[in-house]
C-alpha cells in the first residue's frame, strides 16, 4: 500500500496549484444549483458589505479583540458563496451610515439592481436605551461613541430604526442583514422566528429584507466569536435542513444559527431571526448555495463535508482544548534522521513551558499567535514527545480559521512525521476534511482509506466520523 503522508502531500499541493482561489472577477456567478445541477434561482449580482467595530476609544466600551477575526471568517464564507465583498473597520456614526448608503446606491437602486442578492454584516458593541414611556430602542455603537449615560450617546450612535429605514428603501430582490452585537434583536423583536418557509419555490421570486441578530433584544453578547463561527458553518452548508436539497435559505440559516449558538452557549446566547415587519418586504427568502462553493463545482461534486465534532468552530475547538488541558508527553515518535539537524535541544522544563505557552494561546482563541508558537516549538524541538501534539494543534489553529490549504499541509506533514503517534488518526481525519473543503475529493478519500485500514484501533468517535465522511464523499 502506498505511503500516504508525503505522497498525499505532493498530490494535495498539485491540486492546490491547479485550483487557485477564485479572483474577484470569478465571483460574479450568481446561479444557485442543487447537487443534481438543477437551477434553483438566478441573481443579477451578489455583493456584501462587512463592517467591524473593535477599537473603541471611550473607556466605557471594551475593545473587541475578536471582531477582526470574525469579519475575516464571514468575508471568506461570503466569497465562497460568490459574493464580492467590501469591508470597513472602526467607523464613526457618519461613516457607518455613509458606507451603508453608498452600498445601497451602488447595488440596490434602480432597474440594474433589482435582481441583486445583498448581505450587510455589522459586528461591534450594541446598547439598548429605554425611552420615557417604556419603549426600548437598540443602537449600534460606533468606535467614538460616548458612555451610555452621556446626553449625546443617541445622536452619535446608529439606531436599529435607521437600519430598518434603509432596508425599506432598497429596490433589490433579496437582502440579509446580520447584526453581531448586543441588543440587536430589538430590530425583529415580537416576530415569529422559528419556522421554515412553507413554500420556498414561491418565496424565491419575492422580495425580502431578512435579519439575523446575535442575541435577543435585552441580552448581552460575548466577544468569543461563537456567533460568527456558527454563521460561517451554516453558510458553508450545515444549515441545509430537511431534505438536504443543496441550498440554504435565509430562514434555514437563521434557524440553524439560533439552535446551534443557543445549544453551545448553554442558553446564555440566543440569536434571533426573521423578516422585516413590512407586508411588501417579508414574503420572499434569500438563497445560498448549500456547499459554500461555486455553482460549477457543485454540479460536479457533492458538498464539502463539514466537521461537526472536531473543531470546525471556535466553540467546538475550545471544548476539545478545555477537556484535554495540557497533555502529558505520551505521544510516541519515530522521525526521519534528517529531522534531528534542527539544532541543540532545549531543557525539558523549558520545552514544556514553550509548549504550554502555545497551547494557552490556542485556549484563549489567539489562533494566529498559536500557529506561530507551535511552528517555533516544532522547529526547536523536533524529537520532543509533544511535537506530534504540537503539529496536530497547529493544524487545528489553521483549520478553525478556514485556512484549509495550510491546514492540509500541516496535517499531511504531521502524519508523515508521526505515523505511530496517538494523534495520527486525528491528523488523517482532519486532512481529509481540509482536502474536502478544497474540493480535493479523491485525495480526501485516500486519507479516509488510510485511516480505516491502518488505524482500526482508533477511538470509536474518530472511526464513526471517518465512516460518515466516506459515505458523504462516496469513497470506493
Amino acid at each position: 500500500m502506498r505511503k500516504i503522508g508525503c505522497g498525499l502531500l505532493v498530490s494535495a499541493l498539485a491540486l492546490l496549484a491547479l485550483h487557485p482561489p477564485a479572483t474577484a472577477q470569478d465571483r460574479g456567478l450568481a446561479r444557485i444549483l442543487t447537487p443534481t445541477g438543477e437551477s434553483v434561482t438566478e441573481y443579477g449580482e451578489s455583493h456584501a458589505l462587512v463592517i467591524g467595530l473593535s477599537n473603541y476609544r471611550h473607556r466605557s466600551w471594551a475593545r473587541l479583540g475578536g471582531v477582526p477575526r470574525d469579519i475575516g471568517l464571514v468575508s471568506d464564507a461570503l466569497k465562497r458563496q460568490g459574493f464580492t465583498v467590501e469591508s470597513a473597520t472602526d467607523l464613526n456614526r457618519e461613516q457607518i451610515l455613509q458606507r451603508i448608503d453608498s452600498f445601497i446606491e451602488a447595488h440596490a437602486r434602480g432597474a440594474g439592481g433589482r435582481k441583486n442578492r445583498l448581505v450587510v454584516y455589522i459586528a461591534g458593541h450594541g446598547h439598548l436605551v429605554e425611552k420615557q414611556y417604556g419603549d426600548k430602542l437598540g443602537y449600534l455603537v460606533p468606535v467614538d461613541a460616548p458612555a451610555p449615560g452621556d446626553g449625546s450617546f443617541e445622536s452619535r450612535s446608529v439606531s436599529v430604526d435607521e437600519i430598518n429605514m434603509r432596508a425599506q428603501r432598497m429596490d433589490n430582490l433579496h437582502t440579509l442583514f446580520i447584526l453581531d452585537s448586543c441588543f440587536s434583536g430589538s430590530i425583529i423583536s415580537g416576530q415569529s422566528r422559528a419556522s421554515l418557509p412553507p413554500a420556498v419555490e414561491v418565496k424565491m421570486g419575492r422580495p425580502v429584507r431578512y435579519f439575523i441578530t446575535a442575541g435577543e433584544d435585552e441580552a448581552t453578547v460575548p466577544d468569543n466569536g461563537l456567533f460568527a463561527r456558527i454563521l460561517v458553518e451554516g453558510l458553508d452548508g450545515d444549515a441545509d435542513a430537511g431534505a438536504r436539497d443543496g441550498f440554504v435559505t435565509g430562514s434555514e440559516l437563521g434557524n440553524y444559527v439560533q439552535e446551534r449558538v443557543t445549544t453551545l452557549s448553554k442558553g446564555t446566547q440566543r440569536p434571533q431571526f426573521g423578516p422585516l415587519v413590512n407586508e411588501r418586504l417579508s414574503k420572499g427568502d434569500i438563497i445560498f448555495s448549500g456547499a459554500g462553493t461555486t455553482a460549477a463545482a457543485r454540479a460536479v461534486k457533492p458538498p464539502a463535508p463539514q466537521d461537526d465534532g472536531f473543531a470546525l468552530t471556535e466553540g467546538q475547538l475550545q471544548s476539545r482544548i478545555n477537556g484535554e488541558e495540557t497533555p502529558s508527553p505520551l505521544y510516541s515518535r519515530n522521525p526521519p534522521a534528517a529531522v534531528g539537524t534542527a539544532g541543540p535541544q532545549k531543557t525539558e522544563s523549558a520545552s514544556q513551558e514553550q509548549y504550554d505557552d502555545a497551547f494557552n494561546k490556542l485556549r484563549r482563541g489567539e489562533y494566529q499567535q498559536a500557529t506561530e508558537a507551535f511552528a517555533i516549538f516544532i522547529k526547536q524541538n523536533p524529537t520532543h514527545p509533544l511535537t506530534a501534539n504540537a503539529q496536530y494543534w497547529m493544524g487545528e489553529s489553521l483549520y478553525v480559521r478556514a485556512q484549509y490549504r495550510d491546514a492540509a499541509v500541516a496535517f499531511a506533514e504531521g502524519y508523515e512525521l508521526f505515523p505511530k503517534s496517538q494523534r495520527a488518526p486525528d491528523m488523517l481525519l482532519k486532512l481529509s476534511l481540509s482536502l474536502s473543503a478544497l474540493q480535493g475529493f479523491s485525495e480526501a478519500c485516500e486519507a479516509i482509506n488510510t485511516l480505516q485500514n491502518r488505524h482500526r484501533n482508533a477511538s470509536p468517535i474518530i472511526l464513526r466520523r471517518a465512516d460518515e465522511e466516506r459515505q458523504k464523499l462516496n469513497c470506493s
